[in-house]
């Protein structure tokens, strides 16, 4: 959980080192970022939606298997 959110504001570091080579580098943050400078408002309210979802599906499997017993 901490790795996916340590990915997704760490996009800096990924344009600056690896750049932003469509469909070899793009990550999901510099995607959000690109559609926001070219204002494509529908491609950037699907991806902050997918983003979103994903984060609430981790949080939600990580609080079921919090309240699991390991034995």
């Amino acid at each position: 959980m901490l790795a996916f959110a340590r990915a997704l504001g760490d996009f800096g570091t990924t344009l600056m080192l690896a750049g932003n080579i469509p469909g070899r580098t793009t990550t999901m943050p510099i995607a959000i970022y690109d559609a926001l400078l070219m204002g494509d408002q529908s491609t950037l309210i699907l991806l902050m939606v997918i983003m979103s979802f994903i984060a609430v599906c981790l949080i939600v499997i990580v609080n079921q298997l919090g309240g699991q017993s390991l034995n």
